[in-house]
């Protein structure tokens, strides 16, 4: 099974961003798959394949981790690796309070020994598109999604999920939800 850990996103604000995003790039016919809007989520951690009883382990150690429920902050467009020649099209995540590196470093360390660490520098986002062609885009082709006042996200719960591949996407079902304290 293929498994990665998660904050769903559910908030209607940011997925009517993500959904004008997605239809600006499928007007300019942009080659890309677009994750349905009920599937949004930041990954925190991408686990991989695993069988049953590693994945007993990991939720066994996941209940050991504490946290309070947090804020996030939307607050534009981006890409990876820039916005004008993207492989993926983003929304920006600000962790100002730095909770979100504290609850990703709290996991790691818990599953340390069991999964692999993760090398690259963690910067949360929220995937719109994964775009399928080489294309160069102008600056401010997105720019109307550069926010005048940020979109706040409270964090109250995270989750493990399987992800499931299929020829029409992925799907994503809930393994747990591990909620924050008070």
């Amino acid at each position: 099974m293929r498994v990665f850990i998660s904050i769903d996103i559910d908030d209607d604000v940011v997925r009517t961003m993500a959904k004008n995003v997605q239809e600006i790039l499928k007007g300019l016919r942009i080659r890309a798959t677009y994750p349905k809007l009920e599937d949004l989520h930041i990954t925190i951690k991408f686990i991989g394949e695993i069988d049953s009883g590693v994945l007993g382990e990991i939720l066994f150690r996941l209940n050991e981790v504490r946290f309070s429920s947090f804020e996030l902050k939307v607050d534009g467009v981006d890409g990876f690796p820039s916005i004008e020649r993207p492989r993926v099209v983003f929304l920006r995540i600000r962790d100002d309070t730095g909770e979100l590196q504290r609850l990703k470093a709290v996991i790691e360390n818990r599953l340390t020994g069991l999964v692999g660490r993760d090398t690259k520098k963690f910067r949360p986002h929220i995937t719109v598109a994964r775009i399928k062609q080489q294309v160069v885009l102008r600056p401010d082709t997105l720019k109307s999604f550069t926010l005048d006042s940020d979109v706040e996200l409270v964090v109250e719960s995270f989750k493990v999920k399987e992800s499931i591949l299929t020829p029409r996407g992925p799907i994503y079902k809930t393994i747990k939800e591990f909620r924050a304290e008070g």
